[in-house]
């Protein structure tokens, strides 16, 4: 029975580049399955119409066994390949995730009142101020002229009484769509990684195999 690649490197004093070359192999294919995973779902969020900002707050890193940052170099052989978000922002009910949010779609409802504000560009878009910041006179509610379709509609409208523009649309319930699926870009990543790692060990094994000889 012919001995094992591992014995012969061995006996040779050559263990040492045994297993630096397996430690090669995880982590080239942990490395490349993480970057898969980052850009396939960087792609999938864009592919959702969430603009090209939002993706770029999936992040991923690959970890050495000691906890050391190896994405870029170095080599472990048992490396941890991690995919995070960092698009969470801070309610009152405490952090909240957008990446799950739009992965799994919800259900807003006001937690005080019975509407949601939802500013427009005039009144200064996704960095205005809250509706409630302003004196109760400074906007005239009125319902809208058109109520528009779908499952979020608009219920009312706050008009600025001075400047004579819609503000704030106020919506009793806000929908929002499952936009992408990271779950079965995860899982198939997840399933490449053996044939990942076999393929940078294959050409690690022939460079070993070139070093002892027959």
């Amino acid at each position: 029975m012919p001995f094992s690649l591992a014995y012969r490197m061995a006996i040779r004093g050559k263990l040492s580049q045994y297993e630096q070359s397996v430690a090669i192999a995880h982590t080239v294919g942990i490395r490349k399955a993480t970057i898969t995973m980052k850009t396939k779902g960087q792609h999938a969020i864009q592919q959702g119409g969430l603009g090209t900002r939002l993706p770029h707050a999936l992040r991923g890193a690959v970890f050495s066994s000691a906890g050391q940052d190896i994405t870029k170099r170095g080599i472990d052989p048992n490396p941890v390949g991690i995919v995070w978000s960092k698009a969470t922002v801070k309610r009152q009910s405490g952090p909240v995730d957008l990446l799950g949010v739009f992965q799994a779609g919800a259900v807003i409802l006001p937690r005080k009142g019975r509407y949601l504000a939802v500013a427009t560009k005039e009144a200064g878009g996704r960095n205005a101020k809250p509706m409630s910041d302003y004196p109760s006179t400074t906007f005239r509610i009125s319902k809208p002229r058109k109520v528009g379709s779908g499952s979020n509609r608009v219920e009312l409208v706050a008009i600025h009484r001075v400047k004579k523009e819609v503000w704030y649309l106020l919506f009793s319930v806000v929908r929002l769509r499952r936009r992408y699926n990271l779950d079965i870009i995860y899982q198939l990543t997840a399933a490449s990684i053996p044939g990942l790692i076999d393929k940078t060990w294959q050409h690690e094994s022939q460079k070993l195999e070139a070093m002892i000889g027959p």
